[in-house]
């Protein structure tokens, strides 16, 4: 929604697709060059952050950038890297759900699993806590409740002012209708997930015990997700 939002405001292309490089045309990696010039430097990442961030003696040195941080119930968040990356899982690794679930935090055996998504969390989180001006923590279902809502809050946690009609133009391409017409066809990995998947992977009974459990036992902040239950 951001760099939709901004390439209207700046009256730039939009990213032609979202699942491939093209999604980097103004939100990208850190390392990458911009495309345009004179729009706003921001930068996206998938990373836990690293312990730079906290020391004192560099703040006292140097000026960190404003942070914006989604994230989303732990529990939906494996459902959906599991119904992404499952057919790789399966036939590559012969995993099924609750092995992916049940992951050995030493071996590192997947992409994403519970640990790193409990690393993830702990660690943004203790940092929106120590530094709440800094580091703002955005939930997922925040967004998708109430976007045009969630994508102002962002703009204004990064200085930006991109106008009305900006803000509309990226709620109403940032559907899941809309992105499923922005897909690169030739990209094979599903990313966008009707929300009455069928073929999305169930908790059976002894999978909420043990989340309920892991996270209780590792999760330093629930950020007010019900994890207990």
């Amino acid at each position: 929604m951001l760099s939709l939002a901004i390439a209207k405001h700046y009256d730039v292309p939009p990213p032609k697709y979202f699942n491939n490089s093209s999604s980097n045309d103004i939100i990208g990696n850190p390392k990458h060059k911009p495309k345009y010039q004179g729009l706003p430097r921001i930068a996206s990442a998938h990373s836990i952050p690293c312990y730079v961030l906290d020391m004192k003696p560099l703040r006292s040195v140097l000026k960190f950038p404003p942070y914006a941080v989604v994230v989303r119930d732990i529990r939906d968040v494996l459902v959906s890297h599991y119904a992404k990356h499952g057919q790789d899982y399966r036939e590559n690794k012969g995993v099924n759900f609750a092995e992916y679930i049940r992951s050995d935090p030493v071996k590192k055996r997947f992409r994403n699993d519970i640990w790193w998504y409990i690393h993830f969390q702990n660690r943004w989180s203790a940092l929106a806590e120590q530094y709440p001006d800094e580091v703002k923590i955005f939930h997922y279902e925040d967004l998708r409740a109430d976007p045009e809502a969630a994508l102002r809050s962002i703009c204004t946690h990064f200085g930006l002012e991109l106008g009305d009609e900006a803000i509309q133009f990226a709620v109403e391409k940032s559907t899941k209708d809309a992105m499923k017409l922005a897909r690169d066809p030739n990209v094979r990995l599903r990313i966008v997930r009707p929300d009455d998947d069928v073929d999305a992977p169930v908790y059976s009974n002894d999978d909420r015990v043990f989340i309920a459990e892991t996270l209780a036992a590792n999760l330093k902040r629930d950020l007010g997700y019900a994890y207990n239950i």
